[in-house]
């Protein structure tokens, strides 16, 4: 679950807490571990294929490409090409039947 904390400096919700320096006061008060940028990127593309979103889709997000993330997150989804499959199968079912009437 994600939360907007208030930043002990200026008490204001959602504002930037670490301006300048590390971080490590931020960490400390939100009560996290610290993390550098590319732990919480990796973070970001993990949960992102745990929830669905594909190569694709999540390249556009990262500014990188679909095989990069492929070389890098492929081990996560392991029935990719089932997953594949299967919707390639329902939806030439579904485009069959419709041609045909049923």
């Amino acid at each position: 679950m994600f939360r907007i904390l208030n930043c002990p400096r200026s008490h204001k919700a959602g504002e930037p807490c670490a301006r300048g320096g590390s971080g490590t006061r931020t960490h400390a008060w939100a009560g996290v571990a610290k993390r550098v940028p590319y732990s919480l990127r990796h973070t970001f593309a993990s949960l992102s294929i745990a929830a669905g979103v594909t190569l694709f889709e999540l390249s556009r997000f990262m500014g990188t490409s679909p095989a990069m993330l492929d070389k890098t997150y492929g081990h996560l989804l392991p029935d990719a090409l089932d997953r594949g499959r299967a919707a390639l199968d329902s939806f030439l079912a579904a485009d069959t039947a419709e041609a045909f009437g049923h």
